[in-house]
């Protein structure tokens, strides 16, 4: 979800490229039914999007790095301490205020879940593409 709104908000016109990766993420694997219907929600197609792992190339050619939750930081603090300075969580880069930092993962859940997530991840992305551009 958060791929398909940062690449509504940052478009590659404008110079932007995001790319999304799990920490244990198998490649190919097509998003949730759920997740893909929710988007769809709002105007965004992500059937074609395919999971991808996480690889240190994509992140040293990254000028930020967004994680969805504290683990997914740690983890990858662990194996690359060289990346302490562009990784951030996502809730955190966008100034949220939500007590929890993490981002909710809706997998197995019902759609509502989904779709409070989708929420959230909109209104974070919406945020996050505003500080991206200033910053740019």
């Amino acid at each position: 979800m958060a791929e398909g709104f940062l690449k509504k908000y940052l478009t590659p016109e404008d110079g932007f490229e995001i790319i999304s990766a799990g920490i244990s993420a198998a490649g190919g694997f097509k998003p949730a039914p759920e997740t893909i219907e929710v988007m769809k929600e709002d105007d965004i197609d992500i059937s074609s999007y395919a999971s991808k792992p996480f690889l240190k190339n994509f992140a040293k050619a990254a000028d930020v790095i967004l994680v969805m939750a504290d683990i997914h930081k740690e983890f990858i603090l662990r194996e690359s301490p060289e990346f302490k300075d562009k990784i951030c969580l996502f809730k955190e880069f966008a100034d949220s205020p939500d007590i929890d930092k993490d981002m909710a993962d809706p997998i197995g859940q019902p759609i509502s879940v989904y779709r409070r997530v989708k929420e959230e991840i909109k209104r974070a992305s919406i945020k996050i593409a505003e500080r991206i551009k200033e910053l740019k």
